[in-house]
């Protein structure tokens, strides 16, 4: 493990987050994005440290997808999105860091903001430097919880 990797620190609880983890396995963490990005956006990442997808195990890589759908379905579900965004983020500058997939909310009328969507929001958001409020991150957590122990009680 990486001595400064700030994905390792939170997973140590080094660090702590709005709400804290929404759902973790063996292998993976789902958890609120503390970026400069809207509310209701969160990360997959695994456990594990590693710099580059092609280094996940096939365990890992197995459970994946699954968790990605799961990850799309709560966002679109609670923040009543126009798409969801699924980036995966593995550097800090030129440094190879935990890699991590950011899913994010996005909104047609965000239109009236940012003039064009996709990567260049994500851009315009970093330049922006607009973080959500801890504790709207909080509540939108605490949400996600409460759809997965619904969802799970359903099945």
């Amino acid at each position: 493990m990486k001595e400064k990797c700030i994905a390792c620190e939170i997973l140590r609880g080094d660090r702590s987050l709005p709400g804290g983890f929404i759902h973790q396995t063996e292998l993976w963490s789902i958890e609120p994005c503390i970026g400069p990005f809207p509310v209701g956006t969160l990360i997959l990442k695994p456990i594990r440290h590693v710099l580059n997808f092609s280094a996940l195990n096939d365990n890992e890589i197995s459970e994946f997808g699954e968790l990605l759908q799961l990850v799309t379905k709560i966002i679109r579900e609670l923040s009543d999105c126009d798409q969801t965004y699924i980036c995966q983020w593995s550097h800090a500058g030129w440094e190879p860091v935990h890699i991590h997939f950011v899913v994010q909310p996005a909104w047609n009328d965000q239109k009236r903001e940012f003039e064009r969507p996709g990567p260049y929001l994500q851009h315009q958001l970093f330049e922006k430097q607009i973080f959500p409020d801890p504790e709207d991150i909080y509540n939108f957590v605490t949400k996600a919880k409460r759809y997965l122990r619904e969802n799970e009680e359903k099945k």
